[in-house]
């Protein structure tokens, strides 16, 4: 019903005006197509020269958002024209447009907001689960027929299986890890794919939604968290996410049992997972190579150095003299040392005898790409094999196998605007009062900050992005009072989480002065 009514839908859709709030909503920060010299339509390229005069990602269909084009409507599409096989990049850039593959929003997923995204995935989600539902009518029919159910004096049914029609999960709070790893290991792989009941037991609150919300919530706080041992607690400190600790003590059934959550969580489109997860881990489950921007985000320390390694050009002298200087400035070989569980140190070769393998000017590129091989993949295949075997366990659809991994982790972690209002309960204030006018001044403007732009600030003044594991109200700001006059702008101590704010004559002057910084600003020293 949904395939043959989608093209009506669509053609409705388009036909109430919608097709102009179809149009491209150019991300914030970008030079737009009409500034960029040298440039020319995409049409009068030759195929094999092709390339987009404006990258993708620098637009966003914003209507889809809004509900311009139904979400079903999307699924039904996908189904018809590209669910065997969404093109790629590549291919978008040399595919006519009568091709077949090019009639769905998905097949320009990069253009697509988060939001349609993810109703487009729910629908399919739906979908999946109203199969399942159908098939445990038929088999509650086969059953009367055989006089396995018993029919009541008022024609209803008296002892109907409910896990014919939802995966039931019955839980008690105070052991809920253990109950779960048990509903989970003991459920076929067809009862995962029914919609979700929770229960939790002892309790008369019927789920609707709100108890699998509460579940999740409960659920994540135990297990997505740096205390459970599933994850490396110095990444959740640097890099306030959420990484394999490769020497975690946590049985292979318990990453198993991870990677099912998350894939329930996604299937029965339930918010609540508090999971801080690096984009490189969803990535890796969908098979894309890594390197060392993705090991920036679980080690940026580490990749900042291994930037200037690879940067790293000898000021004079012959070629002798440079690689001389390289290995006395690096000292580096073909190895690793880490700290295992009990503060032993291991040492591991990145290639075979590689501790006594110097590195060299040479083969620098081959060590910063054995490290980030070993970081993202070797060292903590034993705690991702059976995670990704527990998401794919659930979370294996045709739409979203089409999806890639930065479209999941849009998806699965969302696009949550980072409230900088909690930074303020617990800021401390040097040389102003909270009552200061600067202050006060201070607090509006970051309230006016668009989602982006508060993500700069946050990157500005503590060197992340990203909230840390708890939110916001983790962490404590410094507002300083700065050196110089209202001429100097915004400067930062990221170690310290401070910013030194110069005192200015108006509002106005200091927003200006604080988006000056915030969006200009890379480094660290700078004036």
């Amino acid at each position: 019903e949904i395939l043959d009514s989608s093209g009506a839908a669509l053609r409705r859709t388009l036909s109430h005006g919608n097709t102009r709030r179809l149009g491209l909503a150019a991300r914030p920060g970008r030079q737009q197509a009409a500034e960029r010299p040298g440039t020319a339509p995409v049409a009068s390229m030759a195929a094999r020269t092709i390339e987009p005069p404006v990258p993708p990602e620098d637009f966003v269909l914003e209507a889809l958002a809004d509900g311009a084009v139904p979400p079903d409507v999307e699924f039904a599409l996908f189904v018809q024209n590209a669910k065997t096989k969404v093109p790629s990049r590549e291919e978008l850039l040399v595919l006519r447009p009568h091709d077949e593959r090019l009639h769905c929003f998905t097949a320009h997923r990069e253009a697509l907001p988060a939001a349609f995204l993810r109703r487009a995935l729910h629908v399919e989600n739906h979908y999946r689960q109203m199969l399942q539902h159908q098939q445990g009518v038929q088999d509650t029919l086969m059953s009367m027929l055989s006089g396995q159910v018993q029919v009541g004096r008022n024609g209803g049914l008296t002892n109907i299986d409910e896990s014919k029609f939802f995966f039931p999960i019955n839980v008690r709070r105070d052991h809920l890890l253990e109950d779960t790893l048990q509903v989970l290991q003991d459920a076929a792989p067809a009862d995962l794919q029914k919609q979700l009941k929770v229960t939790f037991r002892g309790e008369e609150g019927q789920d609707a939604g709100g108890v699998s919300r509460e579940f999740f919530r409960l659920l994540g706080s135990q297990l997505f968290v740096p205390e459970s041992r599933f994850f490396d607690k110095a990444v959740a400190t640097e890099a306030r996410v959420l990484w394999f600790d490769h020497t975690s003590p946590r049985e292979s059934v318990d990453f198993w049992m991870l990677g099912v959550v998350l894939g329930l969580a996604v299937y029965n489109s339930l918010p609540g997972l508090d999971a801080c997860l690096p984009v490189c881990m969803f990535r890796k489950l969908r098979g894309e190579p890594l390197g060392l921007d993705d090991l920036g985000e679980v080690q940026p320390t580490v990749a900042s150095s291994m930037r200037a390694l690879l940067a790293w050009q000898p000021e004079d002298g012959d070629h002798a003299t440079a690689a001389q200087v390289f290995t006395d400035t690096f000292s580096l070989d073909f190895s690793i040392s880490y700290q295992t569980e009990s503060g032993a140190t291991q040492v591991q070769d990145l290639k075979p005898g590689g501790r006594d393998i110097p590195v060299t000017v040479e083969s620098r590129e081959e060590f910063v790409r054995l490290y980030c091989e070993w970081v993202l993949t070797g060292s903590v295949e034993k705690q991702f094999a059976p995670f990704k075997k527990g998401f794919g366990r659930v979370g294996d659809s045709p739409l979203l196998r089409a999806l890639t991994g930065v479209d999941l982790a849009r998806i699965i972690m969302g696009e949550v605007d980072i409230e900088l209002e909690r930074l303020q309960p617990k800021a401390k204030y040097e040389g102003f009062g909270p009552k200061d006018e600067t202050i006060v001044w201070f607090w509006k403007v970051l309230g006016e900050l668009t989602p982006a732009q508060r993500r700069l600030f946050l990157s500005f003044v503590t060197g992340s992005d990203r909230s840390p594991v708890g939110g916001l109200g983790e962490l404590q700001l410094t507002v300083q009072r700065g050196p110089g006059d209202s001429r100097r702008l915004p400067s930062a101590h990221t170690c310290f989480n401070t910013l030194l704010l110069p005192t200015y004559s108006s509002q106005e002057e200091l927003r200006k002065a604080l988006l000056m910084a915030i969006e200009n600003t890379e480094g660290f020293g700078l004036e």
